[in-house]
């Protein structure tokens, strides 16, 4: 099983889903209260290109730097996407 995945200068290359779970256990990680006391720091890295896990009790979120690129995307899907939250 593969999937497409964003890669620089918006050229899209195919990962195993393996291979991106590796890249997902390699990222460092905060909970909940660790990105809350150290938001301004984490944010400033998120926006410099670091990525990285937020944990809590209720599931997982990953913090990625948005480039033009995917702002448009998110617009799209916000947008014009009927279904989303």
């Amino acid at each position: 099983m593969s999937f497409l995945m964003k890669k620089e200068i918006g050229d899209l290359q195919k990962f195993t889903v393996e291979e991106f779970q590796e890249d997902f256990d390699n990222l460092q990680k905060f909970t909940v209260e660790e990105f809350q006391e150290d938001f301004d720091n984490l944010m400033d890295r998120v926006e410099g290109g670091e990525s990285f896990v937020i944990t809590s009790e209720y599931g997982n979120a990953v913090m990625v730097p948005c480039d033009e690129e995917t702002e448009e995307w998110l617009k799209i899907y916000t947008e014009y996407n009927t279904d989303a939250p």
